[in-house]
């Protein structure tokens, strides 16, 4: 959207264009209102406290949240956003989940029957994306982005994004871009959506949902979502900042029951990725052996269950 002011002072003229994008963020931490709007729940879904703040886990087998919006309606181009968890699942109701669906004009999908899905692959404790946009029913007008060969571990915490430019669409994880395609969409219409499943009550997701973003243009990669641990109840315990692996044992005290949070640095987004937990016993000792890093890493002691 561009808009034109004029200022005129005495015979001066000066003309100023501003390139303006709207962004929106949605806090996936309550049962009842996301972003300003009614959420209407399938099933039982718990909001659950992580390390990053509240969110809401589903079980992957009848749970779901739907919402009477489309967030990326009329956007010619566009960034979709996602940071959730995938838990390890032997459900196959949740092996291709649909972690976000947009249905338009609802989940029928009847005519125009725009979509926009993000969604997972589960197998032998891994998942990879697969994405997908549909403007039309011509191939030019939709595409799926999927790659079984780029897996990653369930059971952590992940940003997963598409982008729009008006000609490719684009997949990204953890700030990485894995696949992109062209197609041929305009801007989808309105309509629903639903987080933790297919918008239908189809393909639920096992795992938790924390936060997603919209914004109608194509964001850098350094734009890109990034939430770092904000709970009250966690504080750092140790950080080592030089790169070089970690061999060996690390041990870490606190009184019973303590839990610890491996966090390793992604050297790409900059953030922080939870790659293991341990929980102290009643010895208070927490032992990590051979973490098998090589990044700078850190630890979290948290009083969370």
């Amino acid at each position: 959207m561009s808009f034109r002011f004029t200022y005129v002072l005495g015979v001066s003229l000066c003309l100023v264009s501003l390139r303006l994008s709207a962004q929106v963020t949605w806090q996936i931490n309550n049962l009842t209102n996301i972003g300003g709007l009614t959420v209407a729940k399938y099933g039982t879904p718990q909001v659950t406290n992580t390390l990053y703040g509240d969110g809401v886990i589903f079980n992957g087998i009848n749970q779901g949240l739907t919402l009477g919006t489309n967030p990326i309606a009329g956007m010619t181009n566009f960034t979709v956003e996602m940071f959730f968890r995938p838990d390890p699942t032997n459900t196959a109701s949740a092996t291709q989940p649909r972690m976000f669906h947009i249905a338009a004009p609802n989940a029928n999908q009847i005519a125009p029957d725009h979509r926009l899905t993000l969604e997972g692959r589960i197998t032998n404790n891994q998942w990879y994306a697969d994405t997908f946009i549909r403007y039309g029913s011509a191939s030019s007008n939709m595409i799926t982005l999927s790659d079984a060969s780029k897996v990653h571990p369930v059971g952590q915490w992940y940003y997963l994004a598409v982008t729009y430019d008006g000609a490719q669409f684009k997949q990204y994880v953890n700030g990485v871009q894995e696949l992109s395609g062209a197609v041929s969409s305009g801007p989808l219409t309105n309509g629903v959506c639903s987080i933790g499943m297919r918008a239908n009550t189809n393909n639920f997701f096992q795992g938790v949902v924390l936060a997603m973003r919209f914004t109608s243009r194509v964001l850098a990669t350094n734009e890109f979502l990034s939430i770092a641990p904000t709970n009250a109840k966690s504080t750092l315990a140790l950080q080592f900042d030089a790169t070089g692996a970690i061999s060996n044992l690390i041990r870490l005290t606190g009184a019973a029951s303590t839990k610890y949070v491996l966090q390793a640095a992604d050297t790409v987004t900059g953030s922080w990725i939870s790659i293991g937990t341990n929980t102290t016993g009643a010895g208070g000792i927490a032992d990590f052996t051979d973490p098998a890093v090589t990044n700078p890493v850190r630890f979290y002691r948290s009083v969370l269950p």
